[in-house]
Parts: C-alpha cells; structure tokens; sequence
C-alpha cells in the first residue's frame, strides 16, 4: 500500500489503483504509522510525500516483500517436483562454454532450483556419483548401475614433453 502511494503521488490515486476506498488507504497507513511509532508520509496539499524514515522503511520492506515472492516461487516449483537444490559433477574435459549455455538454459526453465557444480577428473563423475555427493553427473562413462547418454565426442591429444 505504501508503495502504491508513492507510485501514485495521492492516497486517493493509490485507493483507486488497489481497488479499495480512499478511507480504507487512510486507515491503514494510520494504523501502520501507529504501529511503527513513525511517520511515513508527510502531506503537501493532495500530495503525499514520503518522509525519509518512510523511504527507508519502504525500501526495507520492498526488499523483504521481494524474498516472500521468491520464497512463494520456490514453494510453487517445489509443488510441482522441481529439487530445490541439484549437485552436478562435471568432468573437466567438457568444454566450459558448452557447460555454460546448459546451466543458462536450466537457469531459465527452472529460476529457482539451485545448481551446485563440482568439476572433477578421471573416474571423478562415478565417485561423486557413488557417494551420493552429486545427482547428476557430466563424465567420461556411465557407471554401471546408472543410467546415461552419450552427450558428445570430445577429441584428445597426446602430448610428450622432453625435458631433457
């Protein structure tokens, strides 16, 4: 409410704008200032004008009312069977470019679901895997007792060093 009015510059265009009576604006913000033991706004004509204890409790606010709709979201994909949280172990080997774009996309789809990755090397994937430290895993083969596909070729290179 306190919102729609400083978007709204007046009570009665916050009132009309929330769908309720402009008394029943008055009202609330009355008892809220009442509650809090500050004034949030400061009257000049029709005009409501935020006062500096009201902008800062605003912005308080603004970003608490943030974290509920946030935490309403993880509520909603949690309903619907998204994880909250997916640990990832990712060879080494594959590109981080390809990696990047994945986790862009997931990011996208689910907004809210968080993407723990590890990267590890040689037979690192299945021991994430075995040991329960990751769900999913980005290796070189596919553990026996798990499922997988193919993703891509990744081409190797020997290299010999002479350090003599």
């Amino acid at each position: 409410m306190v919102q729609a009015i400083v978007e709204h510059g007046s009570y009665a265009q916050a009132a009309e704008a929330l769908h309720r009576s402009q008394s029943s604006v008055s009202y609330m913000v009355a008892r809220l200032q009442e509650q809090l033991g500050v004034e949030l706004f400061s009257m000049e004509g029709r005009k409501a004008r935020l006062t500096e204890n009201g902008a800062a409790l605003l912005a308080r606010a603004s970003e608490l009312l943030g974290d509920a709709y946030r935490l309403e979201q993880l509520a909603e994909n949690l309903q619907r069977g998204w994880e909250a949280e997916v640990r990832l172990a990712v060879d080494a080997a594959l590109p981080a470019d390809l990696l990047l774009s994945a986790l862009k996309a997931f990011a996208r789809l689910a907004p809210q679901t968080r993407v723990h990755v590890t990267e590890v090397v040689l037979s690192g994937a299945d021991q994430a895997l075995l040991q329960r430290q990751a769900g999913l895993a980005v290796g070189t083969r596919i553990p026996t007792g798990h499922f997988g596909e193919r993703l891509l070729d990744i081409p190797f290179v020997a290299v010999a060093l002479d350090c003599s």
